[in-house]
């Protein structure tokens, strides 16, 4: 199953490349333009002057668009080229508020899980130290020790409810306690496909190429700056890529009666497929008789 998700993650991105280009072609130019805004903030900020008329403004539509890629690319990638627009979304409805939404309360779930389970890593380094006498070098290492366990428990779990994204964008929606019965016995597959794999691969793509834009921005011109979002955008793509087959493979091995019936909605939204198969099928008979 680590295998299929993965290499569905990187085949089902190429197979529909030309699809995912035209409909993420226009808010990807938008974030470019962004791009060059927030630069010039950034360039204010350090003299301690800030547009914030230009700031706020920029950081919203920084999200809009953020969001309006990541619902494109599950559409795309779940339900087919017809699903969207050939040239992408262009308008905001429940669907994108209900994203935006939830990615604002799985923000501030992970913020409580890590705030609750470093209070108890802490007292209970606490209470060690109370009965063991540690060293004060010791306690310096217990709070990166502490920050660090906390943080990967937040993955572990947000590995689990970022099911709701996908489930958003193919308007399905489940709620994060749903999501989380939907990963109930694949836990680890979830943090792997989810947040592992798509780290290492971001961290490894964006370094590379990350030296190679840096080395055009100080051997040709500054203007390359503009290819960081597009690099960005890129490694967002197969992200979510992982995220939407960890989803499809999970609704569609599910013994959960909740999640069947979402997985045969699911199916119901690919009546072109449907179709082929059957035409294919009226044709077997009448070869064989000739």
């Amino acid at each position: 199953m680590y295998k299929q998700i993965l290499r569905d993650t990187f085949a089902s991105v190429f197979e529909k490349k030309d699809t995912l280009f035209k409909a993420l072609i226009v808010p990807t130019i938008l974030l470019v333009i962004l791009h060059q805004f927030t630069s010039d903030i950034k360039m204010m900020m350090n003299n301690d002057i800030v547009n914030y008329y230009i700031f706020v403004p920029s950081i919203i539509f920084i999200i809009i668009f953020n969001i309006t890629i990541a619902i494109t690319t599950h559409r795309i990638l779940l339900l087919g080229n017809d699903s969207v627009p050939k040239w992408g979304l262009f308008k905001l409805s429940n669907r994108e508020f209900n994203f935006a939404w939830n990615f604002i309360l799985l923000i501030l779930l992970i913020v409580l899980i890590t705030a609750i389970f470093g209070l108890f890593l802490f007292l209970g380094f606490y209470l060690i130290d109370l009965v063991t006498d540690l060293s004060d070098n010791s306690q310096n290492i217990e709070i990166p020790v502490i920050m660090a366990i906390s943080f990967v428990v937040s993955l572990f779990v947000m590995s689990s409810v970022s099911l709701v994204f996908p489930s958003i964008a193919t308007s399905n929606s489940i709620t994060f306690i749903e999501a989380w019965r939907l990963a109930k016995k694949y836990r680890l597959l979830c943090f792997v496909t989810v947040i592992v794999f798509p780290g290492i691969f971001g961290a490894v793509f964006g370094f590379v190429y990350g030296l190679v834009i840096e080395f055009f921005v100080k051997l040709i011109s500054p203007e390359f700056n503009v290819l960081f979002p597009l690099l960005d955008v890129f490694i967002s793509v197969f992200t979510i890529s992982a995220l939407s087959h960890t989803y499809k493979y999970l609704i569609g091995n599910n013994s959960d009666s909740f999640f069947e019936d979402t997985s045969k909605k699911g199916e119901d939204q690919f009546p072109k497929e449907v179709e082929k198969i059957e035409v294919i099928l009226q044709k077997l008979p009448q070869e064989d008789n000739k």
